[in-house]
């Protein structure tokens, strides 16, 4: 006998009752393993996905605030993320003696702890500040 769903999955009845119903039952075994298979793969890859998301939604949050509003220039020292926390080290470079608190230009994907940990001035015509930026889980 022949017929679309046998063509598609390479079987054909022979005419032999219990050896047809022992073919039929070995092939649907055969693809639930593969379901099964399949459906944990799945899983895997939307736990990775879901990884993934919160890690760019760190570092989306780390670029906004290092896009600062009022510096004129941002450096980075030091980015790392970790278990689901990223850190940044970044200096703010503004002009004459006024500094402000980070205020980053775009808004921030996730909460965020910034953190001033000093001040220097230069010549009164720059004034740098360090901060420590963490973003993630903030519940420590």
């Amino acid at each position: 006998m022949k017929g679309y769903l046998f063509d598609n999955t390479g079987t054909y009845l022979t005419g032999n009752l219990i050896a047809d119903i022992d073919m039929m039952f070995d092939k649907k075994q055969e693809y639930i393993a593969i379901r099964n298979r399949l459906s944990r793969q799945v899983s895997d890859l939307r736990a990775h996905v879901s990884s993934k998301s919160l890690e760019m939604d760190v570092f989306r949050t780390m670029e906004a605030y290092l896009e600062d509003e009022n510096a004129l220039k941002t450096i980075a020292s030091r980015i790392s993320f970790e278990s689901g926390v990223g850190n940044s080290f970044y200096y703010l470079i503004f002009e004459g003696d006024n500094t402000y608190f980070p205020s980053p230009l775009t808004t921030p994907t996730l909460l965020a702890r910034p953190s001033v940990r000093g001040n220097l001035d230069f010549a009164e015509l720059y004034s740098l500040q360090l901060v420590d930026l963490k973003v993630g889980d903030l519940d420590e």
